[in-house]
């Protein structure tokens, strides 16, 4: 009994620290055998009518101990990251990079660049894919998960739910609830052909209930919505020949890798506060890729780093923003921003 008081002690000597609640891993075992020793010997000292209330008793409290450190430890209601890359996440006026192990919390906004994803994960398990150069704010976790989607396109896999729980996907015309399956949802920012509406969805697995103008449809496995716009019928006989066009050069894959290196580092000089630094990184960034697959990412990083800091050039900033990206996804902290000061 002396021994395995002494091997439990020595394990907890690898004290948990304030932010940590966890008891080491190795204090289990001895925690066990001691516990499993003292039935033993209470058992034994019962025959012989002498108690061991005390030891009894410090059983008890290791056994609450764990209970209550390891066991009942409630899980955390909003995202855990898997996997990101070149991801922003932003709540309030804090904005950091979106790192592997992190969480994410209901009220952020998650954002991707050209080339960036981010994976993260619900505590149902189910688990969401964020593609390049888009963006989704977490509105609820818990028993109703819920995204909102206002750029580029998400992935879900959503695992079966229990009675009470739900997991949507809102974009800015459309409303996409399901029970558990895989599915893509895009915002493509301009509506289709005949009036349809801006969002496109694609299943992979299971059913997918789509609510759009009061009208609801069930999209099921290998289907997509909005149906493919109808051919024009009696069309005109006497069209004019096909011209063909030389196609468009793909960007260089390796200008984009720089591009995005560069763009990081203005992320990271103001996430440090040296936000003269990353003005001036943004300058020579723009200046070497004018018209460059970031673009818009740098014109509303440069919102970023002047609001609240330089008005007069935030408002330059953000009225050339309006102008050149009219729907783009910082629109709203750029109608801020353009507006004069009462």
């Amino acid at each position: 009994m002396k021994n395995l008081a002494q091997l439990l002690a020595s394990a907890l000597k690898q004290a948990p620290s304030e932010a940590d609640s966890r008891v080491p891993e190795s204090a289990a075992p001895a925690a066990i055998a001691l516990l499993e020793q003292t039935i033993r010997v209470r058992a034994r000292a019962r025959r012989r009518n002498k108690p061991i209330i005390a030891l009894a008793a410090a059983a008890a409290l290791l056994a609450g101990f764990f209970g209550t450190a390891v066991l009942l430890r409630a899980p955390y209601e909003g995202l855990e990251v898997e996997a990101a890359h070149l991801a922003l996440v932003t709540r309030g006026d804090l904005s950091e990079a979106v790192v592997r192990g992190g969480r994410v919390g209901v009220g952020s906004r998650i954002q991707t660049t050209a080339g960036g994803t981010a994976r993260m994960r619900f505590q149902t398990g189910s688990q969401i894919w964020l593609d390049q150069k888009s963006a989704l704010e977490l509105t609820s976790a818990g028993a109703d998960q819920t995204i909102h989607l206002s750029a580029g396109r998400v992935l879900s896999h959503v695992t079966p739910l229990r009675g009470g729980q739900r997991f949507r996907v809102v974009t800015p015309d459309t409303e996409l609830e399901v029970r558990g399956t895989r599915f893509s949802v895009e915002w493509l920012g301009v509506a289709g052909c005949a009036g349809q509406p801006a969002t496109r969805v694609a299943v992979e697995e299971g059913a997918v209930w789509v609510r759009h103008a009061n009208v609801e449809t069930i999209i099921r496995a290998g289907e997509s919505w909005p149906p493919a716009c109808p051919i024009a019928e009696n069309l005109p006989t006497n069209l004019p020949a096909v011209v063909s066009l030389p196609a468009r050069p793909r960007p260089i894959t390796s200008r984009l890798a720089e591009e995005n290196r560069r763009f990081g580092e203005v992320l990271q000089a103001r996430q440090a506060g040296r936000h003269e630094d990353a003005l001036g990184l943004l300058e020579a960034l723009r200046r070497d890729f004018p018209r460059g697959q970031l673009e818009e990412d740098v014109a509303a990083e440069e919102l970023r780093i002047t609001a609240g800091r330089d008005p007069a050039r935030a408002q330059r900033a953000a009225r050339a923003y309006l102008k050149r990206f009219p729907q783009g996804y910082a629109r709203a902290l750029a109608e801020e921003l353009a507006s004069p000061s009462p």
